[in-house]
């Protein structure tokens, strides 16, 4: 899903893609690693990027998990709601503060695989696999966090974007 969302980023950039193999800039295949082992390893980061040698984006499941971690939002439970109730002046919505607590493990877990790795407890913390229906709105809009912010990482690594800060 995540490569079909990158590759429709917007409406030409998969000729924008198409373009950049056709150069030789950039490797069509995707080298996925799926390896229990932190981000951090020794003297290397594996965060997404692209292989200098062969052009293939480099994706590494320990960063992906990070990334939807640190994504997972409860803007609602800590932001939205608190707003409406204080402009309404009663509880119209009643905030979850277990939801909250949840928010705040699954990022410290999320935290935590940039020096070690373990396993996501998915039978007790949220994640984007298994999760009950009526907690689908905070899944479904942290996906959404996590593939706008995937989408801009790789397209920056690929060179497909260019950042400019202002000086």
């Amino acid at each position: 899903m995540l490569v079909y969302m990158f590759g429709n980023t917007y409406p030409a950039f998969k000729d924008k893609l198409q373009a950049m193999v056709d150069k030789g800039k950039l490797n069509p295949l995707i080298n996925m690693t799926y390896a229990q082992e932190s981000i951090k390893q020794d003297h290397r980061i594996n965060s997404p990027r692209v292989n200098a040698e062969n052009r293939q984006i480099m994706l590494h499941e320990s960063f992906l998990s990070y990334l939807w971690c640190i994504s997972y939002t409860l803007y609602i439970e800590t932001i939205d709601y608190p707003k409406i109730n204080k402009k309404e002046k009663k509880e119209v919505y009643k905030i979850n503060e277990d939801e909250i607590a949840k928010a705040r493990e699954l990022f410290a877990y999320g935290k935590s695989l940039i020096a070690f790795y373990s396993v996501w407890d998915k039978d007790n913390l949220p994640n984007p696999e298994k999760y009950l229906a009526e907690k689908r709105n905070y899944i479904e809009q942290s996906n959404i966090c996590y593939t706008e912010a995937m989408k801009f990482i790789l397209a920056v690594s690929c060179g497909s974007i260019s950042i400019i800060f202002p000086s």
